[in-house]
């Protein structure tokens, strides 16, 4: 049987499934329930010296299941995060990792708030660089008042400067593992990642959620989506929507920071996707929306999905599959073309018509109900094999493509 067993830093955990920080890791229920089903650790839900400002649980999820957005979700304050970190560690044999904020600028106050949560008993802490609900809306519409370092969340994230200080003075005092999480609302990531390692982070989470805008209800005068909201902000959004995202940061970070150990999170729904992500350089992964939408149950599916997945690919360890799609991604210059066209599969094809429509392209049309191919009009794109609903569309390389796309290429130059 394929192993399993990871190391998150310096602690060993039997899988490489973790329960994120969010609404599901916020009580002590929730926690019993993640090890029940298979989490190998939890990081709790963020704990703040104070909430910034009252919220209730308010969720969006839109009809195709695509994004879930999530505008407010009331983190714990100091004495709660404690308590459920101390009754965790008395009630589960799982590592618990402690997700908390400190006061924007205020050194201090990270400083004292992570000495607490270490001395509460958790295995690890993790410092939340990116909470996208929480100064980011108030930053970008410019209606911050003094300083922008002085206000919680994906702000802070944004400053390489402010993160290192953070994290040296974090590292200095305590003495468990000290992750960091990241925001994705910053023009480098990996910059903030490089700073975060030579600070001293022992793992960086990647990462916290983007800001968005689900929409606005057309029919009734541009308000809320939420059923339960009457106004409404930016929100954090998380789900399958943000997965590009979550592997295009975790791959830049590895790339540009190869000792970076990662835990990828955001928008990783199923075994497939933690391949993905391990194999664009994350160790570890991360679960939220999944779990909202089709409870604990799924960590079981994705740890025998894995399992399955790696037996059936002949790879005994997680490490055999570690950043394995790093090879292959280069910059746009350097990218290496198949020469290909697009093929019926006239067995397959039902005559539907989807392969015709793509507003760029001439060369599929219908002929006697069925799809039909003008090869030297044909230049591989392989929309039309995406679209086609049976498989169809098949792309198969063609040594004449070579010579036409050059020569065309050549006559646009």
């Amino acid at each position: 049987m394929a192993d399993l067993r990871v190391s998150l830093g310096p602690l060993e955990l039997k899988n490489p499934i973790i329960a994120a920080s969010a609404i599901t890791t916020k009580t002590i229920e929730r926690i019993r329930k993640a090890e029940a089903f298979g989490a190998a650790a939890v990081i709790a839900k963020a704990i703040v010296t104070k909430d910034p400002y009252f919220g209730l649980p308010r969720f969006y999820s839109n009809p195709q299941k695509q994004a879930l957005f999530v505008p407010m979700d009331p983190r714990l304050e100091v004495e709660e995060g404690i308590a459920l970190i101390r009754a965790a560690k008395k009630t589960v044999k799982i590592p618990i990792i402690a997700n908390t904020m400190g006061s924007g600028n205020d050194i201090d106050s990270w400083v004292d708030i992570a000495t607490k949560l270490a001395h509460a008993g958790a295995d690890m802490v993790e410092l939340n660089f990116g909470c996208p609900n929480i100064g980011i809306m108030q930053k970008s519409l410019g209606d911050l008042s003094g300083h922008e370092e002085e206000v919680l969340g994906a702000v802070v994230g944004q400053s390489t400067s402010l993160v290192g200080r953070i994290i040296q003075a974090v590292k200095e005092t305590i003495r468990i593992p000290l992750m960091a999480k990241l925001t994705p609302e910053v023009t480098d990531i990996s910059a903030v990642a490089k700073a975060c390692i030579e600070k001293g982070v022992d793992l960086l989470d990647v990462s916290n959620n983007r800001s968005g805008l689900p929409g606005v209800d057309i029919y009734n005068d541009g308000r809320p989506l939420f059923k339960n909201l009457e106004t409404q902000s930016f929100s954090g959004f998380c789900g399958p929507s943000v997965k590009p995202i979550t592997l295009k940061n975790v791959a830049q970070i590895k790339l540009t920071n190869p000792t970076a150990q990662i835990v990828a999170s955001g928008g990783l729904m199923n075994w497939k996707d933690a391949v993905e992500a391990m194999m664009c350089g994350a160790k570890v992964t991360a679960y939220c929306t999944v779990i909202i939408w089709e409870g604990w149950e799924v960590l079981k599916e994705i740890e025998k999905g894995l399992l399955k997945y790696m037996e059936g690919q002949g790879y005994d360890r997680l490490e055999d599959l570690y950043a394995a799609g790093l090879k292959y991604i280069t910059t746009p210059d350097k990218v290496s073309f198949k020469y290909v066209v697009a093929k019926v599969n006239y067995e397959k094809c039902n005559g539907c018509g989807i392969c015709c429509k793509p507003g760029h392209c001439e060369a599929v049309t219908l002929k006697e109900e069925k799809a039909s191919v003008e090869k030297k009009l044909c230049v591989g794109c392989a929309t039309c094999a995406d679209l086609c609903p049976t498989g169809a569309m098949e792309m198969v390389e063609d040594p004449e493509a070579y010579g036409r796309l050059k020569k065309s290429s050549l006559q646009r130059s």
